[in-house]
């Protein structure tokens, strides 16, 4: 009897009945999809540009895609950005990763300047 209020033997005689179970049903399938929904977003790190809740029933793949794109991609050769880094940074050590990087660079032109 999971999501009804009134005995189908009530709903045979009186139509409103029915109808009152049938928004008890919608009413449980939405919150058990808010919850749901509560635990992707408990989940997440950052609720930055998160689809909402309406966003997310008309298309749950929406959410893979976010959890997906939330995750960093860094290139190889180049570290990741220093966000609240809490000892100061090293300049000579950035100013050699620079040289080395330029050195490359130009070393790449001189291979393929024919090109």
């Amino acid at each position: 009897m999971e999501g009804k209020i009134f005995a189908d033997e009530w709903v045979k005689h009186n139509a409103w009945m029915g109808d009152e179970n049938d928004k008890a049903k919608i009413k449980e399938e939405v919150q058990k999809r808010r919850k749901e929904y509560d635990l992707l977003v408990e989940g997440c790190p950052t609720k930055i540009r998160m689809p909402t809740f309406e966003q997310w029933l008309e298309n749950p793949q929406v959410m893979d895609d976010f959890y997906y794109d939330m995750i960093p991609r860094f290139d190889t050769f180049h570290p990741p950005v220093f966000f609240n880094f809490q000892e100061p940074i090293p300049v000579p050590k950035i100013r050699e990763e620079i040289d080395r990087y330029e050195k490359w660079e130009r070393e790449q032109e001189e291979k393929f300047g024919d090109f």
